[in-house]
């Protein structure tokens, strides 16, 4: 299987930025990093033995957090004291390379511990994160997906240009003008599309629904529900004559009512000339949650043709195949955007082999999971979230969509969800419907309660959560 870097376990690395190349890491206490004076070449003549603990510290952190992020075995902790195998440090040399990685810096003895002293610097961070994330496939991340793109402007040539410059760039080129459309279409999840998503408040321990990666309370995408018409139903006012949706015009970035033509004008303005087909995203546009599916269909579309071009340009770059990879995309590359996505990973099977193809058809029950948890969120009611895990088990194996006793689901529910804070349901039966209707366990002040799920809590609920779906 091809190396795969989960940026996500190194998030305490990733970002690093004390003002210097030569300012010297320490761990922070509190998940974190911080700066601890610069590096000097004479250093080590007075460096006491707190300040070598400390840098040592450090690079445990690092080797650990390198490990989780590729997935490599030979690492154990024990009481807080973390260890390295030599077969671990080896592969490590061999993913990064021994001038970035620098193996003889951390000094892992016999017994697995970091002995060396020297101070980590930010230079030194700095050049194994980027080889990490440049050199390998990583989960999707819009700001390491933004620097991975603005490197491959700068090897194109594009990097600054703006105007007729550019249109001649492009027009002289094989393949610019994709990676420009790869370009804006990075640049629109970043500024346009932003998918709700539930959090715990920390200040009252009960759900919330947010938007985008800054958890902001209020949706800022171009599209979204309109926070009056929201407002209205939850008060019990009559919302005739309002708009469920509302489109954020151009001209002024004020919000009006939807319409699709007023959609599909702002798509076009930021993805001149790509057509996306919104029908196949199962909204009927009568709900909350339909808006919802519709900015994640656009958002997964767009995305799958970004993280695509990127990670073949690198791994055709570290194969000899670049030429080939931009002819491609100059020549054989036309259609919607669901075509575009779709022909990239032809390309990739065609020239990369079986073993991406059985990798994207893991990934599929990943994006199952992934929309799962979008749709069911942390803290959300357990009847929602035993419904995501039923239907993901039957998007992922046919088998589940025959069987209709609960001991079938039983255990890959608990899997899923033992464990994970969800909002405690009550249900009664409903003859008429033939349907049970869940709501919320309250709490002695009234409120509902939430909490980590148990083994007892699914049994409980998911006969009933099964009986609805089917």
């Amino acid at each position: 299987m091809a190396i795969q870097f989960d940026a996500s376990k190194a998030t305490m690395f990733r970002n690093v930025d004390f003002g210097n190349e030569n300012a010297i890491a320490n761990l922070n206490g509190k998940g974190g990093v911080k700066a601890n004076g610069r590096y000097s070449l004479f250093g080590k003549f007075s460096r006491t033995d707190d300040q070598r603990a400390d840098n040592n510290a450090v690079r445990s952190a690092l080797l650990k957090a390198l490990g989780q992020a590729f997935g490599l075995s030979g690492m154990s902790e024990e009481g807080g004291v973390l260890k390295f195998s030599q077969d671990f440090m080896a592969r490590l040399e061999q993913i990064l390379g021994s001038k970035v990685f620098k193996r003889g810096d951390f000094e892992v003895g016999a017994d697995g511990l970091v002995r060396s002293g020297k101070p980590l610097t930010q230079r030194r961070i700095t050049a194994i994160l980027t080889k990490a994330t440049m050199a390998y496939k990583t989960n999707f991340d819009l700001d390491i997906y933004r620097a991975k793109l603005d490197v491959m402007k700068k090897e194109l040539g594009l990097a600054g240009l703006e105007g007729n410059a550019l249109k001649a760039k492009i027009s002289a080129g094989t393949g610019l003008r994709a990676i420009m459309l790869a370009d804006k279409g990075l640049n629109f999840l970043q500024t346009q599309l932003f998918l709700g998503h539930t959090i715990i408040n920390p200040k009252t321990d009960e759900p919330k629904t947010v938007y985008g990666p800054k958890n902001e309370s209020t949706d800022r995408s171009f599209i979204r529900v309109n926070p009056d018409y929201a407002f209205y139903v939850e008060t019990g006012m009559s919302t005739k004559g309002m708009s469920m949706y509302q489109v954020r015009t151009e001209d002024n970035g004020l919000y009006e009512p939807f319409t699709k033509p007023k959609r599909d004008q702002v798509i076009q303005k930021h993805l001149p000339g790509q057509v996306f087909h919104l029908n196949w995203s199962g909204s009927k546009g009568l709900t909350y949650e339909d808006l919802e599916k519709d900015k994640r269909y656009l958002y997964n579309t767009t995305q799958l043709v970004v993280q695509k071009m990127v990670d073949l340009y690198f791994e055709c770059k570290k194969t000899g195949k670049l030429g080939a990879f931009m002819s491609f995309l100059e020549n054989d590359w036309d259609g919607c955007m669901e075509e575009r996505g779709k022909r990239l990973t032809n390309f990739e099977e065609t020239h990369f082999g079986r073993e991406n193809v059985e990798e994207e058809q893991m990934s599929t029950a990943q994006i199952a999971e992934m929309e799962r948890i979008a749709d069911a969120p942390v803290g959300s009611p357990v009847d929602k979230q035993i419904y995501g895990v039923i239907e993901e088990l039957q998007k992922n194996d046919p088998k589940y969509k025959e069987l209709e006793d609960w001991k079938d689901f039983a255990g890959p529910v608990k899997d899923k969800l033992v464990g994970q804070n969800a909002t405690i349901m009550t249900f009664t039966y409903d003859e008429k419907r033939d349907q049970y209707k869940f709501v919320p366990l309250l709490d002695k002040h009234g409120q509902p309660v939430v909490r980590p799920l148990t083994k007892e809590d699914i049994d409980q609920m998911g006969p009933a959560a099964l009986h609805n779906t089917l």
